[in-house]
């Protein structure tokens, strides 16, 4: 495959790793408002956090969830913007977007590309105890245009430590709200950083 044609690729299929591990499937419903996902032109993102142990090929999934755009949107004008801000600027002076073009010879997928290292630190996924992955997805197919990234724990730490207590409350007020959770995943969302 051309670099020019992997860029000029118009859709990708959500991959497996971004399906629900419960169900096996792509996420059909927004968890906040029930909105289904897989309509073309219906804009959402998917979040995983994973713990992998080392030595062992396995990893358990400690959350995921599927948000619509409306929910994600309404979600974050509740953050403080100095919060906002502040992540905002980290992600901006943080993050290394830069292709690897050995990478990008072994890689065949928008998402395994962009998924092999932690986009802050650059930390190799196979070296990470505990990572998040975020993508960006328009029905039954990744957005293009924002590609799927991968954090580390290291950098979604230093991600909480940006935050004001005004975003930590609403953080913790979103877990609340949440629906069919049982409570012991109520309790590692709170433990866990959120990257909405």
């Amino acid at each position: 495959m051309s670099f020019g044609n992997w860029f000029n690729r118009e859709k990708e299929e959500i991959p497996e790793k971004f399906h629900s591990y419960e169900s096996g499937k792509a996420f059909e419903n927004c968890m906040i408002c029930d909105k289904y996902l897989l309509d073309p032109g219906t804009r959402y993102m998917i979040e995983k956090a994973f713990k992998q142990y080392s030595g062992f090929q396995s990893k358990d999934v400690l959350f995921e969830f599927a948000i619509c755009e409306d929910c994600g949107t309404s979600m974050r004008a509740d953050l403080s913007k100095e919060s906002l801000d502040n992540i905002q600027q980290y992600f901006f002076t943080n993050a290394n977007r830069v292709i690897d073009m050995d990478e990008y010879e072994k890689n065949s997928s928008v998402s395994d590309l962009f998924t092999q290292k932690c986009i802050i630190k650059n930390i190799n996924k196979e070296d990470l105890t505990e990572f998040q992955m975020i993508a960006y997805c328009d029905g039954p197919n990744l957005s293009l245009s924002e590609p799927p990234l991968l954090i580390s724990e290291l950098a979604a730490d230093e991600i909480q430590e940006l935050i004001s207590e005004q975003t930590r409350d609403e953080l913790e007020r979103f877990t609340d709200d949440l629906t069919g959770l049982p409570p012991e995943l109520k309790e590692l969302f709170k433990d866990e950083m959120i990257l909405i």
